[in-house]
């Protein structure tokens, strides 16, 4: 899940920088056009849950790294368990 959700954002990001310069100039000359999102297509994201913030260790720096810093303030962070005992990774550099 936490893989498909990268994956879906390194995409809109990639879509967005190429797609960018075509929506400035269609709204520079004033023909972009406005649409109600249709609600019967909607999707509502799923709720956070503690576990989602559990730190996997095989996966990439890159995505410990966005998963550190997807879950920081205001949510509890993410963490990591040594025996039974449970730490906190606030900031990763």
């Amino acid at each position: 899940m936490k893989m498909r959700r990268f994956h879906y954002i390194a995409k809109l990001v990639r879509t967005t920088r190429e797609q960018l310069p075509n929506w400035l100039r269609a709204l520079r000359a004033g023909s972009l056009i406005e649409s109600v999102q249709d609600e019967s297509l909607a999707s509502e994201p799923g709720q956070r849950k503690p576990e989602d913030g559990q730190i996997h260790w095989h996966q990439s720096a890159d995505e410990i790294h966005a998963l550190i810093r997807g879950v920081a303030y205001p949510w509890p962070g993410a963490y990591s368990l040594m025996g039974e005992q449970r730490f906190i990774v606030g900031k990763a550099a």
